[in-house]
Order: structure tokens, then sequence, then C-alpha cells
């Protein structure tokens, strides 16, 4: 589980379809449940959408900016229409991959979609984030298959580190199968 959102039903234990009550975290539950009364998975969707939006900005979904608590939803989704999402981003964030920032705000959008219909499901978000992830180059990746021998197969000066660092887990196990273990 990533997250709790905070979402809980009260029923009593003996019987099954009657709910007493809906609590929630405020900022987690989905707007529609406010409407309608009623939670769907596309509600965790909305819920999800936020803990996106909250890794992208280190916010909590309110927050005070200085002369007024803010909805970061709001804030976001607005910065989102006027093609500023700079402005409610992480200072950290923006460091980052901006074709990844970017993909990872749409995903949030959609999931924060006032309609719950209009949300992908959970899959799909999955999904979306599985394929980013595959796609992401971390700043310690070598592309260059020369360097990359070197660093594995380069022989260490200190004979302490040599003798306890193995090069690959067939002379690993070589090396156990000739001490007895």
């Amino acid at each position: 589980m990533v997250s709790d959102f905070g979402a809980s039903i009260s029923a009593p234990l003996d019987q099954d379809q009657f709910v007493t009550l809906v609590q929630g975290t405020r900022g987690y539950l989905d707007p529609e449940y406010f409407q309608t009364g009623q939670l769907t998975v596309q509600s965790d969707v909305y819920s999800f959408g936020m803990v996106l939006l909250e890794v992208l900005s280190r916010k909590m979904p309110f927050y005070w900016d200085g002369t007024e608590e803010r909805s970061l939803s709001s804030a976001f989704l607005s910065a989102m229409k006027a093609n500023k999402l700079g402005e409610i981003l992480d200072d950290q964030i923006m460091n980052e991959d901006v074709n990844l920032i970017n993909a990872v705000a749409e995903l949030a959008r959609e999931c924060l979609n006032m309609e719950g219909e209009k949300r992908p499901e959970m899959r799909e978000v999955a999904e979306t984030l599985d394929r980013l992830r595959k796609t992401m180059k971390h700043p310690w990746v070598h592309d260059n298959p020369e360097e990359i021998e070197r660093l594995l197969c380069e022989p260490s000066t200190n004979k302490e580190l040599q003798m306890t660092s193995y090069h690959s887990l067939e002379e690993k196990a070589m090396l156990a199968m000739e001490s007895g273990r």
C-alpha cells in the first residue's frame, strides 16, 4: 500500500450493507462523494492523484501560502490550466527531468478530474507509472559498456577489499565450494 488516504466506513458488525458514517482525511476525499454521498473505485483514484501531487509539490492537501489556507488540488489545477506548473512544484523537483515531471503532473491532473467517470482506472495509473519508471534514466546509469566493465573488473589496490569482493556470483560460489561451505 502506498498510502492510507484516511477514508473509512463505519458499519455495525452484524450488518453488511448498512453504512452509518464515512470518514476521511481532509483533502483526500473525492469531491464527487460530497455531491453523491457514494464512494467508488474512482474515489481511490482521486485520492491517489492527491498523493502524486504531494510528491510533486511537497505540500499537504491544504497548505498555508503565507496569507491564507489554500487547496493544493485547486492551486495545482489552476497552475496546470495557466501553464504555470512551476509555481506549484517543489524547487528540488524542478531540477529533475522535465518530461518526467510533466508526465507525472498530467497523470495527477487526470486523477483529480472532478468527474469520476473521466478519471483513469487505477490499473491505467499503475501502468503509466510503470512505463515512466522504465523510461527514466538515473544519473548513475552508464550507457558506456567499456566504462561499466572497467568499473566492475578493475582490481582493487586494497588487499583486504580484494579478498572480500566478488566480481560475479559464479566466482563467489566457486570460492564458497573451495572453502567447504
